[in-house]
């Protein structure tokens, strides 16, 4: 009895040890690569798991793996999470799921091919604050087979072998690099803020977090943030520099903007239509503050950058959002009762598109505002003629405000439009137009913004709340710029029934990849950053200083012109003759938004009815009414509409009347078609001698008006301003208007245009500068006949023969193959000052100025690289060079075009003209190969980047230290 007792004791002694060894708290360890077995197969199955104890009630525990290729986790026997995708490791909450005592953690994991690993970590804390972790490690037990029940916790796992480590998770070197490290994105020090305000880093995104793009604060002040790809979050602020983090269970993410209104989370998806694309209303139905369900309200049919973006609350208790320039509208908008309707081009002229392909196609109204109920049933268009604005704010008076993104492409060209501030009126048409064919913000049937900024990319956008910050702080619209890593006060003064603005930088740092900002109920302002899947962080920014004076003092109240434009935005058909008569009698009051929204209310009323009052109205309304008239020529005709437009315009000296007259023909042609010769030669007595003009607004309009008439002598009139205009934008306008009337010079004066724009082709502008040049050289050779077209082909071959070759960037030996974890390893010891003039030499060399400019100069098949250090880490650069195809902007994805007879082209569509489809299948060459689209079986989104990979390759670690070093050192610069 005694030896059997004896035998008992050692075999419970036993048990024990291995529950020791495996139950043992790792606080503070490193993960490791584990696997089956020591060499990976293909097909394989490996099933991985271990036992560890919890000592007391648990308070959160958030758990990270990831497995090359695929796997399942389970909690004690639950399914807790699965991925396909090493690159991104998973992370969840799985708090509830945890007991006192025995728990066990088991991984269905299986390979491909290739390597195989699997590397996890389990965060623990006890309400008693007690923290312990447990990692993947070779103290886990594996086998290929599946038993029953081989992932609960009774499960009898002694006879299983321990797990193969392959490695610590923090070894680059590795196959799978550094993907579960802990990171940290830009200090709080690093950024700076006015005096008496102070920054706080509250959490930095760590492994399966993701990249954040949309922020709201809910009523207890906790965040709510969505990455570009995985679930929704909530951010708790436990302490300074410090929160917890949780998973929205809801299967829900790439929310680019998010709403709490009504009981709910309003989320704009940024997904394909057929998955979740569209707005979303998630509820909390069992009350434990997490959201549980998920109905889809409206189905968006676009995914990308240009998408559906911001919602806010309006002060009617409807949801407002803004959606990018890329995003068709859906069926369901009750176009007959929106603000903004009968919307067009109204475009006199033929407009070139964007040689290197973006929006080619897209229309009006373009990026647009709606207007939904809280059921998402009834939708309207506020307003329109927006190109990708990010988020749009509500001021403290109810008026509504937006940050518009420019196109840099454009920079150089008279069509080219910086960033602006917005004020979003009802009906407002902001003149957003693809190519060429933006409008100018004179045209009266358009409003201009409140001001320009510099170049930025636009991303989130708010006014204060809670009282917390002092003025001019707490009046200011505040604007995220995502390019340049920056946030900016706007302040506003009102001006008329609108307002004018002027800004200053708020909060700068180095990176800052803003992409959103809201206020908490305690008044401090909260601000996410991240983006293309750089490094995300959450930054709370407080105030301690004196707060003198009400919150939003200044935009408390509205002007008396204010007053009246919103009266005039809500007059309609059920206000009688009363009301038609008070939208005529301000068609021609001082204030352009005032005489803008009382034409639309006239418009509103039926066409017979208010088209008889116009006749009547005194001499200042008159501009106005032809405006409307040429809206609705389809009421009457082409000729009608500019017959009542030059019965009343008088000799032109550049009056905003003057404006009004001439746009109303070209709207009337635009809309309606060529006119009669009478009603031509009308137009041309009438305004043909006014040109040129010395008023540059006058000038504009009046060249496209007659060049469409085709006026006698407008092209030599056209070629004086091209070769001696006041400013570059002049004489390239010219330029464009002439290559539709160029048969109308003579051989010496084509010969000088054809010059001119050989030689515009070497002026700096944007990415997109150079190919418009030569698409204005090619549509002005096919507008020539027979003999001028046969003399001037032959002598721009003789130019394009002459023309001096660029010397090829010397060949480079091959150093050695980077990978990311040994290329940052290798840069962070190089020590001492680095040369940006070398790097700057490199930069041409490994041929990135090809692709991508830098200060002025460069390619245009990638983005600009001049102030890329202000919202990318060094880090983030490193991974885009030796990783491009990780993650690829949708602005410069490149497509796989499979013709018919079974061949392929890979590469960037950049223009669909003409029944031809161009393809750049070469960044360096910029050969392009045009197909028809009959030849076409199919075009299909790339994940290869067009950036090769192995570019570093030829380097040495100091020379990518000091290639880095130049690409730095445009932050400094570029703002």
């Amino acid at each position: 009895m005694k030896n059997a007792s004896a035998g008992r004791f050692v075999r419970r002694l036993g048990v024990c040890a291995v529950l020791a060894a495996l139950a043992g708290s790792a606080s503070g360890q490193d993960a490791e690569w584990i696997w089956v077995s020591p060499q990976a197969k293909a097909g394989q199955h490996a099933r991985m798991l271990r036992l560890f104890m919890v000592s007391g009630e648990v308070d959160r525990a958030q758990l990270v793996a990831t497995c090359d290729n695929h796997m399942v986790v389970y909690v004690n026997g639950e399914e807790v999470a699965r991925s396909d995708t090493w690159e991104s490791p998973v992370a969840v909450d799985v708090a509830g799921k945890l007991r006192q005592g025995r728990n066990v953690v088991a991984v269905d994991a299986l390979n491909d091919g290739g390597a195989a690993g699997l590397a996890l970590r389990l965060d623990v804390t006890l309400k008693s604050g007690e923290k312990s972790r447990v990692v993947s490690s070779g103290d886990w037990r594996a086998s290929e087979e599946a038993p029953e029940g081989w992932e609960q916790p009774g499960f009898a796992f002694r006879a299983w072998e321990r797990a193969a480590s392959l490695g610590s998770t923090t070894d680059g070197s590795l196959p799978w690099g550094v993907v579960m490290q802990s990171r940290e994105a830009t200090p709080a020090a690093a950024i700076h803020l006015p005096d008496g305000f102070a920054v706080e880093l509250v959490h930095s995104s760590q492994a399966g977090e993701g990249s954040w793009v949309s922020l709201t604060m809910d009523p207890e002040g906790r965040a709510l943030v969505s990455p570009e790809s995985g679930g929704l979050l909530r951010l708790t602020r436990t302490g300074p520099e410090s929160a917890t983090v949780e998973r929205e269970p809801v299967d829900i993410g790439m929310c680019q903007g998010l709403l709490l209104a009504y009981d709910s989370l309003y989320a704009s998806v940024n997904e394909n239509a057929d998955r979740k694309g569209g707005l979303h209303r998630l509820r909390d139905t069992n009350g434990d503050g997490l959201f549980d369900t998920d109905e889809q309200l409206a189905s968006y049919p676009y995914q990308g950058e240009h998408g559906p973006h911001g919602l806010v609350l309006g002060p009617d208790g409807m949801i407002y959002t803004v959606h990018g320039n890329h995003t068709p509208l859906m069926l369901k908008v009750d176009k007959a009762h929106s603000p903004l309707r009968d919307w067009a081009e109204d475009l006199l002229l033929p407009r070139i598109w964007d040689p290197r392909g973006h929006a080619v196609g897209i229309k009006s109204p373009a990026g647009v505002v709606l207007r939904t109920d809280k059921d998402g049933q009834h939708w309207e268009v506020i307003a329109g003629g927006l190109r990708n604005s990010y988020d749009i704010a509500f001021a403290p008076n109810g008026e509504l405000f937006t940050y518009d993104s420019d196109m840099e492409w454009d920079i150089g060209t008279p069509w080219y439009r910086p960033p602006r501030v917005v004020h979003l009126v009802e009906g407002g048409e902001y003149g957003w137009r693809g190519g060429t064919g933006k409008w100018p913000d004179y045209y009266p049937d358009s409003l201009p913004p409140v001001l320009d900024t510099d170049l930025a990319s636009p991303v989130g956008v708010t006014f204060p709340s809670g009282g917390m910050f002092p003025e001019p702080w707490a009046s200011a619209l505040f604007i995220g710029d995502w390019a340049y890593g920056r946030i900016a006060a706007v302040h506003l003064t009102p001006k008329g029934a609108s307002y004018s603005g002027v800004y200053e930088t708020f909060a700068l740092g180095l990176p800052m990849s803003v992409t959103d900002i809201a206020f908490a109920p305690d008044g401090s302002m909260w601000f996410t950053t991240g983006g293309r899947g750089t490094q995300s962080g959450l930054y709370r920014v407080t105030y301690a200083g004196d707060k003198p004076g009400a919150e939003g003092a200044a935009l408390a109240g509205l002007t008396e012109e204010a007053v009246l434009r919103r009266k005039l935005e809500h007059i309609g058909p059920d206000d009688g003759p009363a009301g038609l008569a008070e939208a005529v009698g301000h068609l021609g009051d001082p204030d352009r938004f005032v005489r803008y929204a009382a034409r639309l209310a006239m418009e509103r009323f039926g066409f017979e009815e208010w088209v008889g009052a116009v006749v009547d109205a005194p001499v200042e309304a008159q501009p106005q009414c032809a405006i409307a008239v040429a809206r609705h020529e389809d009421k009457l005709n082409v000729d009608r509409a500019v017959e009542f437009v030059t019965q009343y315009a008088k000799d032109l000296e550049g009056t905003e009347d003057d404006l009004a007259y001439l746009r109303a023909i070209e709207i009337a042609c635009a809309r309606g078609g060529e006119p009669s010769e009478a009603t031509r030669q009308a137009v041309l007595d009438k305004f043909d001698s006014a040109f040129p003009s010395e008023d540059p607004h006058l000038a504009h309009i009046l060249a496209e008006v007659l060049t469409y008439f085709r006026a006698p002598g407008i092209g030599p009139r056209l070629l004086e301003i091209v070769e001696h205009g006041a400013t570059r934008e002049e004489k390239i306008y010219a330029a464009l208007c002439l290559r539709l009337v160029v048969d109308q010079l003579d051989a010496s004066g084509q010969d000088r245009y054809f010059g001119w724009l050989r030689q515009a082709r070497n002026l700096p502008g944007g990415a997109s500068f150079t190919g418009f040049m030569q698409a204005i050289e090619k549509e002005a050779v096919e507008h020539l006949d027979g003999d001028s077209k046969a003399r001037v082909v032959a002598e721009l071959a003789a130019m394009d023969k002459e023309a001096p070759v660029s010397p090829a960037p010397p060949n480079r030996p091959f150093v050695r193959q980077w990978d990311l974890a040994g290329a940052a390893k290798a840069v962070s010891s190089m020590g001492g000052e680095r040369s940006v003039a070398r790097g700057a030499r490199l930069f041409t060399e490994a041929r990135c100025i090809e692709c991508h400019r830098f200060g002025g100069a460069g390619g245009a098949t990638g983005p600009d690289l001049t102030g890329v250090a202000r919202r990318f880490s060094r880090e983030d650069l490193l991974q885009a060079v030796v990783e491009p195809s990780k993650v690829v902007s949708d602005q410069y994805r490149a497509s796989i075009v499979t013709l018919k007879d079974g061949r392929q082209l890979n590469g960037r569509l950049i223009q669909i003209t003409g029944g031809r489809m161009d393809v750049l299948t070469d960044p360096f060459t910029h050969a392009v190969t045009s197909v028809s689209p009959g030849d076409i079986e199919k075009v299909e989104e790339s994940l290869i980047s067009p950036m090769p990979a192995g570019l570093l390759d030829t380097m040495s670690a100091a020379e990518i230290a000091d290639l880095l070093a130049y690409l730095e050192s445009g932050a400094a610069g570029a703002r």
